[in-house]
Formats: structure tokens, C-alpha cells, sequence
């Protein structure tokens, strides 16, 4: 589905919905914050204290140069506030109220210049505020606590990250076509951040909804990767399902998400976010952590009648890293049933073979290591890694927390030998490697290791360990060696 009240407000002010909310208000002391999108085209937060608004960290680009806040009575929907105010040299703009106590909707438009078309933040009855005449405090959406609950305890373990890479029905991310299209999209992308985001605009500028399958104009054609690619046009599902199927093929876990999404007044009378289905949407894994986007909603692209009518292309980035909260405003999830992760695990049993080969480290210490052949690439324990740096005088600090089934890395720290680190009894047979529900973290960050469950050990992909800690990984065939350079790494030796 396509929000069609942001077509209507469109013709009247040339909106193009840009804000991205990343958390739950905090209200404390009178104050309330709404932070907004991580990225920096969009603002930072909105920040209410006393009778002040500010919004703070606002892009420096020319379209974000001057701001108009407007406030509408929740209730009768009459204009009580109208102000513009210049983004100052801190990237801020206060905005000075005296209201009434009352409910409130708040929105806010951003232009170049001053007497000229603004384009919509936030508007309708997105964001809400409860005003008791000195202070107030921002309005949890209706759907805020069902899409919550829906939600609680994604999985972000190994199996569902490489759940997520794999191709799927109407998901060809496997397909050439696909995946050489993703790779010249992320071309030069600094970050996987980044290149989910260049992902999305190509689907916004690119692909075009159809009204006439929507409106039943013609006959629904389907709403696969490649159907939609090849035709440049498709609803809301075939967005999502190119969405996902690019985001994989460029390496980036993606999710289709189905719901209930509508436009800016109010849900439907008796609504059920069970029940009720109109509307396809991604997420997709990157800086560890799920990001919301609806390329639908992004895109002012239109194909009705036979042609294509509207060539608006990227409306915005509103609906790209949007917050649970605020996406609660107008998104309803149907489900969220990851069962399919587990029947993934069970049928991704692969055998691990004993490496019979030699290591060598920095062509001066000859190692026995229990390494395990896993598909063709060679799979380490952490403990044996941290030991093979610790030789060389580089120091990590591995932990296990049972209970959560995370491991963390830190370096900088003195080695302390685990005690069978480095032992050729790590490997001496052929045995079941599984996929592991563990989760890693590298300095504090979220990290994506390939990984198997071998024996009950964790191993992990040498290469990707090498990538990790920044040492340098070759292999030698005619003497079965592998290499590891360790000079490439940045951090100090301990003395």
C-alpha cells in the first residue's frame, strides 16, 4: 500500500517526508527529547524544556537551512502555533511557545530558504504532544506496545544472520542479475550503513508503483526481485522483496516485514494489527543493530494507466532508520515468526575435517593449532587465536557469558593463557559442525564472525578473524601453509 494522504499534502505543499525518530521519548524534570535519525542528513532531536523547542543537529546542507514549526489543536485541528526559525551556527533552531494545556500535534517542514516550499519532517498526528502549559512530554503511538511486543528479542546470533543472507522465495538475491546490480550500487560506499542506504534510494529512484495492480486495473504479474527489477514497477511487496533481495546479494542481512501501515489520522475503528494486512516493509542489519526502511513510502515514483506518470523519484528518508516509536505511528506489524531460523540450523549440519596442513606465524613461529576444514575455508577457535597473538606480544581479552551466550573481545589487554590454547587435540577428528547462537562483540561493537559449533567449541573463519584483529591470512599449496602477518596491525604490543 501506498500512503496516499502524503500524495494529497503533496500537491499542496510539495511535501517530501525526510525524519527518521531513533528511540522512545526520555522524559525527565519537565523535559521531554525525541532523538531523531542517526544519520547525518537528517536532524538530531527535538528537545522540549519549559516553553522552548529546540531542534538540535541539523543537517548543514542548503535545504535544511530554515525550519517552520506549526501546532494544530489535537482535538478540533485548528492552528495554535506558526514560527520559522534559522538553523543558528550550533546547527540548532528554537522555537519560543506559550500554550494553553492541552494535546497537540506537532509539525515540522525544512526549506533553503525563507519565503519559499517547505518540505515535511514530521506532520498530521506523527508526533503528539501533552502539554500542561509550563512542560510536557511527547505521546507513545497506539501501536507502539503491540509493535513491541511483536518485535521483543529479535534475533541478531550467527544463524540468523546468515538466515537473512540467504536467498528466498521471490528474494533472488543469488541471481547475477542481482547481485551485479548491488555491487554497482555499493561501489565506493564507505560502510554497510551506507551502502543499505544506497540501496534504498536506487529502489526509491527506480522502481515505480503500480496503480494500476493495486486498483486491479490490470492483472497482478507477481511481485518477485527480478519481476520488479525487470519491469521497474511493482506494490509494496515487490519494493520490499528487491529491497531484501539487494541488500543480500551486497552482504547485508535484510528481513521482509508484512503489516498494516496507514496514513496520517486515525487507526481504523476496532482495528486489529493481528488481523488486518495491507503493507510490506525491510530491515536490515547494519552497525549491529536491525534499521528500519519502507522504500514505498520513500519513493514518489508513480505507473498508472499504462505509463509511467511520476518521476519524483527519493522522496526522502523519513521511513530509512526510522525508530520503532515513531514508525509505531503509522506501521502495524502482522507477525514476526523467525521459526524458520531454527529449521535453517537443523538443516545446515556440515562435517568439519582436522586442517593437516602447517602455520606459520610472521615466518618465525611454526604452530600446531587445532584448526578445522570447514567448506573449503579454515576455521580457528578464539582461545587459539588470542594465543597465536600472544606470542607475538599483542594482547586480546576473550569472555564468555553463559547465561547470554555472547562472547566479547578487547584489546590493548595482556594476554592470559587459557590454559589448552594452541593443542593439537583441538581437531584430531572428523566430527558435526552446527551453526552457533552466539553472540560477538569487538571492543564494544557488535561483530558478524562466520562461525560452527564444533564439539561444543565455537570455531570461527580464520579469514574472518584476520579481518577482525587486522593481520594478514595467505596460504601456500605446495606445503599445505598457512600464513599470518601479523605486521599489518594497529594496535600496541604489551611489554
Amino acid at each position: 500500500m501506498k500512503n496516499q494522504t502524503i500524495k494529497i499534502l503533496a500537491l499542496v505543499l510539495i511535501i517530501s517526508v525526510s525524519l527518521s525518530f531513533m528511540s522512545a521519548p526520555a522524559v525527565a524534570a519537565g523535559m521531554a527529547e525525541m532523538v531523531l535519525s542517526r544519520s547525518p542528513a537528517f536532524p538530531g532531536s527535538i528537545v522540549l524544556q519549559g516553553q522552548t523547542i529546540t531542534v538540535r543537529s541539523i543537517p548543514s546542507s542548503a535545504n535544511f537551512l530554515y525550519l517552520w514549526l506549526r501546532i494544530n489543536c489535537a482535538y478540533s485541528g485548528d492552528e495554535v502555533y506558526s514560527h520559522f526559525a534559522k538553523r543558528d551556527g550550533s546547527g540548532s533552531a528554537v522555537f519560543d511557545i506559550a500554550l494553553p494545556g492541552g494535546r497537540y500535534n506537532l509539525e515540522l517542514f525544512h526549506s533553503g530558504e525563507r519565503y519559499s516550499t517547505y518540505r515535511a519532517i514530521f506532520y498530521g498526528t506523527n508526533l503528539q504532544l501533552d502539554w500542561r502549559g509550563g512542560s510536557g512530554e511527547f505521546i507513545q503511538p497506539q501501536m507502539y506496545t503491540h509493535n513491541s511486543r511483536i518485535s521483543r528479542g529479535k534475533r541478531e546470533d550467527i544463524a540468523a544472520l546468515l538466515y537473512y543472507l540467504m536467498p528466498s522465495h521471490n528474494i533472488q538475491s543469488d541471481h547475477p542479475d542481482i547481485r551485479r546490480l548491488a555491487l554497482q550500487i555499493t561501489a565506493g560506499t564507505a560502510s554497510d550503513y551506507d551502502s543499505a542506504m544506497a540501496i534504498h534510494d536506487w529502489v526509491c529512484d527506480n522502481i515505480y508503483y503500480n496503480y494500476d495492480e493495486y486498483y486491479l486495473r490490470s492483472p497482478f504479474s507477481g511481485s518477485s526481485a527480478l519481476r520488479v527489477l525487470s519491469s521497474k514497477t511493482g506494490v509494496c511487496e515487490g519494493y520490499a522483496n528487491l529491497t531484501a533481495a539487494l541488500l543480500r546479494a551486497a552482504g547485508i542481512p535484510a528481513k521482509k516485514i508484512l503489516g498494516y501501515a496507514q496514513g496520517v489520522g486515525e487507526w481504523p475503528r476496532g482495528f486489529d494489527p493481528n488481523v488486518r494486512n495491507n503493507h510490506a516493509w525491510n530491515e536490515a542489519y547494519v552497525d549491529g543493530r536491525w534499521v528500519i526502511m519502507d522504500a514505498t513510502w520513500n519513493s514518489d515514483n508513480d505507473f498508472e494507466y499504462g505509463r509511467f506518470t511520476n518521476s519524483g523519484g527519493l522522496r526522502g528518508h523519513r521511513y530509512f532508520d526510522v525508530s520503532p516509536m515513531l514508525f509505531s505511528a503509522t506501521h502495524a506489524i502482522n507477525g514476526y515468526n523467525e521459526s524458520g531460523i531454527d529449521r535453517f540450523v537443523r538443516l545446515n549440519v556440515t562435517t568439519a575435517n582436522p586442517f593437516t596442513g602447517n602455520l606459520r606465524v610472521d615466518n618465525a613461529h611454526s604452530l600446531t593449532v587445532g584448526l578445522y576444514n570447514i567448506g573449503g575455508n579454515n576455521y580457528m577457535m578464539l582461545r587459539d587465536a588470542t594465543a597465536m597473538l600472544g606470542i607475538a606480544g599483542y594482547g586480546v581479552d576473550v569472555r564468555w557469558n553463559d547465561a547470554e551466550r555472547k562472547i566479547s573481545i578487547n584489546t590493548g589487554l595482556e594476554y592470559l593463557s587459557a590454559g589448552n590454547a594452541l593443542s593439537s587435540a583441538n581437531a584430531r577428528a572428523s566430527a558435526p559442525a552446527t551453526l552457533p547462537a552466539v553472540e560477538v562483540s569487538y571492543n564494544g561493537q557488535k561483530v558478524f564472525l562466520m562461525a560452527y559449533s564444533v564439539n561444543g567449541s565455537t570455531y570461527f573463519m580464520l579469514r574472518d578473524l584476520g579481518s577482525l584483529f587486522g593481520f594478514g591470512i595467505s596460504y601456500d599449496a605446495p606445503t599445505r601453509t598457512v600464513n599470518v602477518d601479523l605486521s599489518p596491525l594497529r594496535f600496541g604490543a604489551i611489554a
